[in-house]
């Protein structure tokens, strides 16, 4: 059973894909028939339900020092799977292309 209660449901997405359509950063990134602050809710909406697949099930998983071996590899895949799904979702938005452009350089 899941410890999360859902917040982004359908009707809050589309309310919610409303408002970052007015901010010109966002906006920016619009295509014909394809708003931008539509595909951040929908992204949002996706990450909630990883985010909280990675916390009330795989964690729990990993965290129980009882599980064998192979659940535990299992588990992992399945870590990789939601990771997968977020970073789809992160390639969707636009706005945050900035995070794909690598991992930071330091002078250290």
């Amino acid at each position: 059973m899941s410890k999360h209660q859902k917040l982004l449901t359908v009707s809050r997405v589309v309310e919610l894909g409303r408002q970052p359509s007015k901010i010109p950063e966002v906006a920016q990134f619009d295509k014909t028939g394809e708003p931008q602050g539509h595909a951040l809710a929908h992204a949002l909406s996706h990450w909630e339900d990883s985010f909280a697949t990675f916390l009330d099930k795989l964690l729990p998983k990993l965290a129980n020092k009882m599980a064998p071996a192979e659940d535990l590899i299992d588990t992992i895949h399945d870590v990789g799977d939601e990771l997968r799904h977020i970073l789809y979702h992160i390639y969707d938005v636009k706005y945050f292309g900035y995070l794909l452009d690598g991992p930071e350089t330091s002078d250290e």
